[in-house]
């Protein structure tokens, strides 16, 4: 079994990961998830992230991944996404890559220094509760070397950044019937 540890700008260890499959699915788990009987191999790297200009992956499978991270998708919408927002000189749409060459999920941001704002994060639906949008965030600390990260969320996606480790904020009914919240994560 081998492990993949995650080290933020410091040097710090972010955390230890082990992988395997269960049920046709890669999951990804914590060392303090992990579970013997579980029979998992160790692995050293977790997930390869990709700036979605310079990858082949079509990009109708890159506006599919972001439709999963935007609310009342439309192409219209979609291509405004990727022309306006990623355009820009602080931001960057990453693209998940798994060992054999497949896109499974995206994650979007705004950088200001050495923190960042999550604006997008979408897995493929055949891939969700596998632990790749987990995996992403990780990737993305290491690889950016960030300090703090931020979202803003509704309720359907609270529960993923809490589990992370996100400080979790209400921001109250943002839109008519729906709670927004703001999700903070700070490495030391």
């Amino acid at each position: 079994m081998s492990e993949g540890i995650g080290l933020n700008s410091s040097g710090a260890s972010l955390s230890h990961y082990y992988k395997g499959q269960v049920g046709g699915c890669l999951r990804v788990y914590r060392a303090g998830m992990l579970q013997k009987n579980l029979g998992l191999e160790k692995w050293d790297s977790i997930v390869t992230l990709v700036n979605y200009r310079n990858h082949l992956t079509p990009i109708e499978q890159i506006r599919q991944l972001l439709s999963y991270a935007v609310g009342s998708a439309t192409d219209e919408k979609l291509s405004n996404i990727l022309e306006q927002v990623y355009s820009q000189g602080n931001s960057k749409l990453y693209v998940y890559i798994d060992k054999d060459g497949c896109a499974l999920g995206i994650i979007g941001f705004i950088r200001e220094g050495v923190s960042a704002e999550i604006q997008h994060i979408g897995v493929d639906e055949r891939k969700r509760n596998c632990g790749i949008g987990r995996s992403m965030i990780d990737e993305l600390l290491m690889s950016e070397k960030l300090t703090e990260i931020t979202a803003e969320t509704d309720g359907d996606a609270v529960e993923f950044y809490r589990g992370y480790g996100f400080e979790i904020q209400s921001l109250g009914e943002r839109y008519p019937g729906v709670e927004r919240f703001c999700c903070r994560l700070v490495l030391n």
